[in-house]
């Protein structure tokens, strides 16, 4: 599912005025996005598991990580990690 134009550049980093950041997902997140991920895996199933085909059930937290690592599109263009600054 394309909700993005081809050529977007999604930026690396964007200051809050909360003092806080938005920034693309890594693995070492990790330890914070399973967790998240996994217990809202029904609600996030139920809006976008056909078109993303996940989070599936049996999804590890070893498999989590090495997405978040390996899939730039999805984790940078989909996926955004709130820290403070």
């Amino acid at each position: 599912m394309n909700w993005l134009p081809d050529d977007f550049e999604h930026p690396l980093r964007e200051d809050l005025p909360t003092g806080h950041h938005l920034r693309p997902i890594r693995g070492q997140d990790v330890g914070i996005d399973y967790p998240a991920m996994m217990g809202s895996r029904e609600r996030l199933w139920a809006k976008y598991g056909q078109a993303w085909g996940r989070p599936a059930e049996t999804t590890t937290y070893e498999a989590e990580r090495e997405d978040s690592s390996a899939t730039p599109r999805r984790s940078s263009a989909t996926r955004r990690s709130t820290t403070p600054s």
